[in-house]
């Protein structure tokens, strides 16, 4: 995929007024420091990659993320990046090969700072020891910075430097997270003075972070012969329907469905309508896919398109020494990215792919006389509900569900945790005068989980 954007950038040679382009080339940059025979480099590590073609790339899934591209830049000055809004971000770095690993294009020479030629100091140097001048991992950088070192000092002056023979500066890319019920864009253009002949270059590219609608007609028969819609089914490309509706809906078809759209929700009004949902699948990811399903109710009328993009942090093994400082503020978290509000009834289960026995472990909890252990539900940073979960009843193995209604509101984001949030502690509940945390107990059932109450943490 990374070969197909290079191709593509460096291949943007067509400009207003003839004037030529700037050609990239994708690299990669994540910005982390790494030792590497004992310097400290950035490393070159995308977090986002994009597809597509001709002057269009699209970002590959919803999060958004950093994407690098070199710039060769030898003969231009000023070069500048601006960017049309905050969907995609562009700026312009210097490339340091004192802080950053070798990337492709990037070429050094010695040379004297008063242009006299050098052949003869190499040939009359007794110094050098040429077994060192091994290319290391910044191809001739290292070697050159040897050689004008060395020469400097065994010929007592300063003029010997190491110059860039292939100027090259660093395009980073922010590309902003996607979570709505639409496609997101954004163009970045680049620009600079040619020397040569004080022309100004400048070639010029769209980010589209698209997101992929369910078909109308999936969307209709899933309500009427109730079955359940699933993510990541086959879908319509919502930025493909937008420049060309549906006259060739094939060339828009794109796998990911994400989202039901205004004009499939108008068509199932007053229908209930189910979709399966999981987490985006991550490289390496060892544990069973987690997932839940969302019911909405007898669809309202006027109920805009709705984004089902689901999520559930990744957890880090908890130590022992962990465990024994913050233990208690540790939170299982997941739930949706989107913002948009169901106005219907709706119900959301989760299957978290925890046993309560690893729950208990996570959270560092140790089993005393009472053998219960008190669990807080949280909704988009607010308590929503507590569970007391009685070890001496409920099966260790067995899977933890969750069981959320809403209505008029986000689908939101959840964690459990053993602690109140302190933001929770000593409202007042505008309704009664207690405590809200209070309120919400009073309000909810608090039951062993064992007893499989619909409306708790439950088996």
């Amino acid at each position: 995929m990374k070969k197909i954007v290079a191709l593509v950038l460096a291949l943007m040679m067509v400009l207003s007024l003839g004037v030529s382009a700037l050609a990239l080339t994708e690299i990669k940059l994540d910005q982390v420091e790494v030792t590497e025979d004992g310097t400290k480099l950035i490393k070159f590590v995308d977090t986002v990659e994009f597809i597509g073609a001709d002057k269009v790339l699209y970002t590959n899934g919803p999060h958004g993320g950093v994407a690098y591209f070199v710039l060769k830049t030898t003969g231009l000055k000023d070069v500048k990046a601006t960017y049309s809004n905050d969907a995609v971000k562009a700026e312009i770095i210097d490339y340091d090969p004192e802080k950053m690993e070798f990337v492709d294009g990037a070429d050094w020479a010695v040379v004297r700072k008063d242009g006299k030629a050098i052949d003869e100091y190499l040939a009359a140097s007794t110094t050098l020891d040429w077994s060192k001048c091994v290319e290391s991992g910044k191809g001739n950088y290292d070697w050159c910075k040897y050689v004008a070192k060395t020469l400097n000092k065994e010929f007592k002056t300063t003029q010997f430097v190491v110059k860039t023979t292939s100027e090259i500066k660093v395009l980073k890319l922010t590309v902003a997270a996607n979570y709505s019920a639409s496609f997101t864009e954004g163009s970045v253009k680049v620009s600079a003075l040619r020397v040569a002949d004080k022309k100004t270059v400048y070639t010029e590219m769209k980010f589209v972070n698209d997101i992929t609608i369910f078909a109308y007609e999936y969307v209709k028969s899933a309500a009427e012969n109730d079955y359940a819609l699933e993510l990541f089914d086959v879908g319509y490309s919502d930025y493909e329907t937008y420049l060309a509706g549906y006259k060739t809906p094939d060339t828009a078809q794109r796998r990911g469905s994400r989202v039901i759209s205004t004009t499939a929700f108008r068509a199932i009004e007053g229908k209930d309508i189910t979709v399966n949902v999981y987490p985006t699948p991550k490289e390496n990811d060892e544990r069973v896919a987690k997932s839940a399903d969302v019911t909405i109710y007898n669809v309202a009328a006027g109920q805009k398109g709705v984004n089902f993009e689901y999520y559930e942090k990744e957890v880090k093994e908890a130590t022992s020494t962990a465990l024994a400082v913050d233990g208690e503020n540790r939170k299982v978290e997941f739930g949706f990215y989107g913002d948009q509000v169901v106005k219907s009834k709706f119900t959301v289960n989760f299957d978290l792919d925890w046993t309560y026995f690893e729950l208990r472990e996570f959270f560092g909890k140790k089993v005393e006389e009472q053998d219960i252990v008190t669990y807080y539900i949280l909704k988009d940073g607010k308590v929503l509900k507590e569970v007391k979960v009685d070890y001496m009843t409920v099966d260790y193995n067995d899977t933890v569900k969750l069981s959320i209604d809403g209505e008029n509101t986000t689908l939101g984001q959840y964690a459990i945790a053993v602690k109140v949030p302190a933001e929770n502690k000593g409202e007042e509940n505008p309704n009664t005068g207690a405590e809200s945390v209070m309120g919400v107990v009073a309000a909810v059932a608090v039951v062993s989980v064992a007893a499989a109450a619909a409306v708790s943490l439950k088996k």
